[in-house]
This record gives C-alpha cells, sequence and structure tokens, in this order.
C-alpha cells in the first residue's frame, strides 16, 4: 500500500491548498487544480493511504471549501475500496468528526459521536452489551455460558 503524507500546514487560500495536494500527492499532469479534477484523481489510486495532517487552519481558512473537500475525499474512498484517508487538525485532533459536527444543520453531533448521549443510535443504553445479551446469562439457544 501506497502512503501519503499532505502536510497542510500553512495554507490559507485555495491557491495553497492545490498546490500543497499537488507537491504530496500523485497528482496526474492534467490536474487542474479543483475539486472535481481532485475527486478524478483520488479514484485512479488504488491500494493508498493518505494521511492529511494540519487540517486546522486549512478548515478555518478554507470553510466551505474545506467542507466541499471533506464531501469529495469521502465520495472517492466510496467509490475506491482500496483508498484510505485520514484527517487531523495540529493538536491532533480529528478535523473529519469536528468538520462532519459542524455541518449537522440542528447543533447535533454527526453520525451519533456526541460520547455524553444516553443511549446509542440503537436505543441501547452504553452499559448494555451489544445485542443485548449479557455474558453471564444464557443465550438464546439454552446453552449455559459456562459449559463448552
Amino acid at each position: 500500500m501506497e502512503e501519503y503524507v499532505v502536510d497542510f500546514s500553512g495554507v490559507t487560500d485555495k491557491e495553497s491548498f492545490h498546490a500543497c495536494l499537488k507537491k504530496s500527492l500523485p497528482l496526474p499532469e492534467w490536474y487542474g487544480e479543483n475539486l472535481d479534477a481532485l475527486y478524478d484523481s483520488l479514484t485512479e489510486l488504488d491500494d493508498a493511504c493518505i494521511y492529511f495532517k494540519n487540517c486546522g487552519q486549512a478548515a478555518a481558512s478554507l470553510a466551505d471549501y474545506y467542507n466541499s473537500f471533506l464531501n469529495v475525499i469521502a465520495d472517492a474512498q466510496m467509490e475506491v475500496q482500496g483508498l484510505f484517508c485520514f484527517l487531523e487538525d495540529k493538536a491532533g485532533g480529528d478535523a473529519l468528526k469536528n468538520a462532519l459536527n459542524a455541518l449537522s444543520a440542528d447543533g447535533e453531533e454527526a453520525w451519533g459521536m456526541d460520547s455524553g448521549e444516553e443511549e446509542d443510535d440503537l436505543g441501547r443504553d452504553p452499559g448494555e452489551e451489544a445485542w443485548g445479551v449479557e455474558s453471564d446469562e444464557d443465550d438464546d439457544l439454552d446453552r449455559d455460558p459456562d459449559e463448552e
């Protein structure tokens, strides 16, 4: 698997954003320095892992354009099974999660990632084991968990 690191330190506008991408990724000669061209280029990669570092300043400077960039990489990852992208801000936090949460119109955290929720998306209590099966009780097949 090929690995690439894109360091967004100092990215403050679209020009520096695309210059950083061109410097760090194996983009084709025809790369048009726009998000459509980026999507086309990313979907040509196979078996690649891209680490986007120091995304905080770029996210703040580019605002809506950065959010569109997040959509592009999400779409590209859905299209290409072997493409993996990871984003972090300068403090090492999860910039993708923060950006997705900012996109949530009603103020709730996107994807149900709020660690303070009392129930998960399946209506389970956080202390409850998955599927509601306690490890020290009989399962639905009337087997004793202590028996082999």
